[in-house]
């Protein structure tokens, strides 16, 4: 069911898309750019957007806008931010969930 979060995680090409987090951000970050950079960007993005990094629980809306953040850094990061994104999207997508100017599929 489309926006159902006790559903298991969807699998696209056979692999699965968990729900994004705060943490798997960081993780996708730290195999790029080493973690005490990963962490310094993401909290840096987190405060400019006005997202807590230390919740548990964050829309994937919110995660969009700190990955937005990231994109207007330096090329590398900017390069994982575009990756985040699309992962993020995939995301949505997928589960038909809510995003703040993307219309929703039209019901069947």
């Amino acid at each position: 069911m489309p926006g159902d979060r006790t559903a298991p995680p969807a699998v696209v090409a056979s692999h699965p898309l968990l729900k994004p987090t705060h943490a798997a951000m960081l993780v996708s970050l730290a195999r790029y750019l080493g973690t005490d950079e990963a962490m310094e960007a993401w909290d840096a993005a987190c405060r400019h957007t006005c997202v807590d990094p230390d919740v548990a629980e964050t829309s994937p809306e919110e995660l969009l806008r700190v990955v937005g953040a990231l994109d207007v850094a330096d090329s590398l990061v900017a390069t994982c931010a575009a990756s985040l994104r699309i992962r993020l999207m995939s995301y949505i997508l997928v589960h038909d969930l809510p995003v703040h100017d993307r219309p929703r599929s039209p019901a069947p």
